[in-house]
């Protein structure tokens, strides 16, 4: 069963540590990482697969992202459904990322250095160390 200290990792806000915390915790993980349980425990709710859907991935959060609910593009292969649920993840675990977020595949870019980019490079970086 994966456990995470949530007081732990609302002290760090590099995405890559929050995900060599979140490992270091559960020294027995296997792969591949069930980011839909590392999800649940942390308070993601609900994970919805949105059919037709006009964006990669969404998070929706109360204001103190205690609890939240992520969205999904149904039709994407199943490795790509597991990093955008981690990526919306990233989102929701580090303390400078909004509680409602929408992500499409143009507002991911490493050309244009924008604050909003950062913070999807963010949520990619956390995604990427994760799983």
């Amino acid at each position: 069963m994966i456990q995470i200290d949530l007081m732990t990792l609302a002290d760090i806000g590099n995405p890559k540590l929050i995900a060599e915390e979140i490992i270091k915790e559960n020294k027995d993980i296997s792969l591949p990482i069930q980011i839909e349980e590392i999800a649940k425990v942390v308070g993601i709710k609900e994970i919805k697969y949105i059919p037709n859907a006009q964006f990669e991935g969404a998070l929706v959060a109360n204001s103190g992202k205690t609890e939240g609910i992520i969205a999904c593009k149904a039709e994407v292969n199943i490795e790509r459904k597991k990093f955008t649920i981690a990526h919306e993840l990233g989102h929701f675990l580090i303390p400078t990322h909004s509680n409602e977020l929408t992500c499409e595949t143009s507002s991911i870019s490493y050309e244009n250095r924008n604050k909003f980019i950062n913070k999807e490079q963010e949520a990619n970086c956390f995604a990427s160390n994760i799983l």
